[in-house]
């Protein structure tokens, strides 16, 4: 079950930029800075296995700094838990980001993500935490 940690500030998906003159799609360079972190540690992982192509299934925590306009108390309370970041970006988006950059190195397609569970919290340090392992149906 290969798992990946990464310290840092982590970024949601965007949506890719047109160059009008071009009509050529591209990503922000954060988002593609992102990705290629996520993609490295995800090689490291894996060990050399080829990716999965069957079912898998992806759990995804992202823990978020308290703002630093925040008493101490506060910030306290939040990284205990009893405030959660129910603010921008969307989790959806951080998982788009993460799930993505996996492609072709943890599994095949993301289409292949049969079960996800993603949480948003505080935490002492910006970190993302992906495990994904496949899965078997139990035949019913």
């Amino acid at each position: 079950m290969p798992t990946i940690e990464i310290v840092g500030k982590p970024v949601a998906w965007q949506r890719a930029r047109v160059n009008h003159q071009t009509r050529v799609h591209f990503k922000s360079v954060e988002m593609a800075s992102w990705q290629r972190l996520v993609g490295l540690f995800a090689r490291q992982a894996m060990a050399g296995t080829r990716p999965f192509s069957g079912p898998v299934s992806v759990d995804l925590l992202v823990l978020l700094l308290p703002p630093q306009s925040w008493s101490a108390k506060r910030r306290e309370r939040a990284v205990g838990g009893y405030e959660l970041p129910a603010t921008r970006p969307d989790v959806d988006n951080y998982c788009k980001a993460i799930l993505d950059a996996l492609n072709n190195i943890g599994y095949v397609d993301d289409a292949q993500v049969v079960f996800l569970h993603i949480a948003k919290r505080y935490g002492l340090e910006n970190r993302v935490s992906v495990t994904w392992q496949e899965v078997v149906a139990n035949g019913s």
